[in-house]
């Protein structure tokens, strides 16, 4: 009968003993569940967080995008317009310069005088001098209207140059 007491208190200590370890284990696994869940939760709101900054930073990063495009396009039209602008005097330059022309042109056909270069040619006398059409037939028709030319241009610009080759004979001169 001992035996069987003693074998009782054994059992219900060992029956004890399980329950204890089955309680602290299933407090361990809680107390791990709980953690994990927090960790679950922080994972998500960490997340959550991470895609509105996300998002915020790609509105910046457009918005940024968007002024950046604006300024080019504000430079390609002011681009334009200044070009547009330089066309217009440009222009403007041309119908002034043809108009002057112009009047030069019917002065000279009123007077029955030719202008001092005529076509790139140099008259052969001085730049104030104007010349009739007889005046410029007789010096197209002459021989030495190359040499004429070439005395022109040197003595109204300061460069030296070679006529010696386009000096006729000592008696023709």
């Amino acid at each position: 009968m001992a035996q069987e007491l003693l074998q009782k208190k054994k059992e219900d200590t060992l029956s004890f003993i399980k329950t204890w370890e089955e309680k602290q284990k299933t407090k361990v696994d809680n107390k791990a569940n709980k953690r994990l869940a927090i960790n679950e939760e922080r994972k998500n709101a960490d997340q959550i967080d991470l895609e509105a900054e996300e998002k915020k930073i790609e509105t910046k990063v457009e918005k940024h995008r968007h002024r950046e495009l604006e300024k080019l396009k504000n430079k390609e039209a002011h681009s334009a317009k200044i070009i547009e602008d330089s066309k217009v005097r440009i222009e403007a330059k041309r119908n002034k310069g043809h108009l002057n022309v112009e009047k030069k042109a019917d002065k000279f056909r009123n007077a029955n005088t030719l202008p001092t270069k005529c076509f790139g040619m140099c008259l052969p006398y001085s730049n104030h001098t104007t010349y009739t059409i007889p005046t410029l037939s007789l010096f197209l028709s002459h021989p030495l209207r190359r040499f004429y030319c070439l005395l022109t241009l040197k003595n109204t610009v300061n460069f030296p140059l070679k006529t010696s080759r386009f000096l006729p004979p000592s008696n023709q001169l």
